[in-house]
Parts: C-alpha cells; sequence; structure tokens
C-alpha cells in the first residue's frame, strides 16, 4: 500500500463521500483487504468500463442522480470477481461479489 492510501481498518470507518470512498468502502465491507480493494479500483479505472468515471473518482457523490452508485458498483463488483478468481480464487469473500440474478415468474 502506497503512503496515501486508507488502511482496511480506517476505509470501513469512513463515512464516504466521494465515489472512491464509497467503492472502496463497500469492497472492504464484503471482506476484502485494502491493499486489493485498491487493486481492482485501479484496474477497473483503467478499463473501458471505467471511462464514464474518469475525472469523477473523487467528486463528491452529491449532486449526481442517485442511481449512478449501484450502477458503478455492480461495473465494480465485475472486476472485483475477475481479480478474485485470477489472484485469490479459495477467497471466502468471492459469493458476496456474484450477483444474483432475480427468479423468473412461473408462466
Amino acid at each position: 500500500m502506497s503512503d496515501n492510501q486508507l488502511t482496511t481498518e480506517a476505509l470501513l470507518d469512513i463515512k464516504p463521500q466521494t465515489f472512491r470512498e464509497a467503492i472502496l468502502h463497500g469492497l472492504v465491507s464484503r471482506g476484502m483487504f485494502a491493499d486489493q480493494a485498491y487493486a481492482v479500483v485501479a484496474r477497473f479505472a483503467t478499463s473501458d468500463a471505467a471511462e464514464t468515471m474518469a475525472g469523477r473518482w473523487d467528486d463528491t457523490m452529491k449532486g449526481y442522480p442517485p442511481i449512478m452508485l449501484p450502477v458503478l458498483r455492480g461495473s465494480v463488483d465485475a472486476e472485483a470477481l475477475r481479480y478474485i478468481d485470477e489472484c485469490c480464487p479459495e477467497a471466502w469473500f468471492r459469493p458476496l461479489f456474484v450477483s444474483v440474478p432475480p427468479e423468473k415468474p412461473e408462466p
């Protein structure tokens, strides 16, 4: 971890104000260590999927539509699963990043 990165404990204790803080907080709240969470965010931030977030990671979430964070979390969760599968496939927290599709109503 670099000097400007928060510890796992600090990330759990913060009240997220920015998109970056909210995403990091969400990752560690589901079992990742801070270094893993920062690695996932770094990977996602350089992906094509994150192009619309360029320059917005450290914006406060106020003033943005409330749906933006859940949509962003869904995309970051997909990256988190790729990271887990590559770096720690036996992680106990992997199931916490898997979306469960809604049940289809029976005809």
